[in-house]
């Protein structure tokens, strides 16, 4: 575990380097706090991981809830990879942070929140998850550490899937 939150922490302190990137509003939810604390500190990352699995977040898709036939009928925004990294799930702690980057990709105008678990469940194999993508306040999950996620977290998965 402590190699996959130093992978992790690595992955967030370089997602922190874009020269794009925006500062976090003034206003911070628990997770969004629970984030920043484990930017500062690396020994609070894997807490902030084992609180991301039980947290609430939001996605971007295309088309409303509502109309789809299923929850595995959604398809979030996948924001391309970069200099040969993985495609990346785009997940946000707020629909704050989620504005700016529905802007950018007006084409999914529809928010929906569920559970980060069912991110996990559900994102496809050799996708990873960027957390607030184009904030300051954020981080990068590679696709390995999603397996490694599934793979601690299976039990949860199960449970939610039932």
């Amino acid at each position: 575990m402590r190699r996959i939150a130093r992978l992790l922490t690595l992955c967030a302190l370089l997602s922190l380097m874009a020269p794009s990137l925006r500062a976090a509003p003034e206003s911070l939810n628990l997770l969004e706090r629970e984030l920043s604390a484990a930017q500062t500190d690396a020994s609070r990352l894997p807490g902030f991981l084992e609180n991301l699995v039980d947290s609430e977040v939001l996605l971007l898709t295309k088309r409303n809830v509502l109309a789809q036939e299923s929850p595995d009928d959604i398809e979030p925004l996948v924001i391309p990879g970069q200099d040969d990294q993985a495609d990346m799930v785009a997940v946000f702690t707020s629909p704050e942070m989620a504005h700016r980057v529905a802007a950018t990709y007006p084409q999914y105008q529809y928010g929906i929140r569920t559970d980060f678990i069912w991110v996990l469940a559900h994102t496809a194999p050799g996708l990873g998850v960027t957390i607030n993508p184009g904030w300051t306040l954020g981080m990068r999950i590679p696709s390995f550490g999603l397996l490694r996620m599934r793979e601690r977290y299976s039990d949860r998965i199960d449970a939610a899937l039932d």
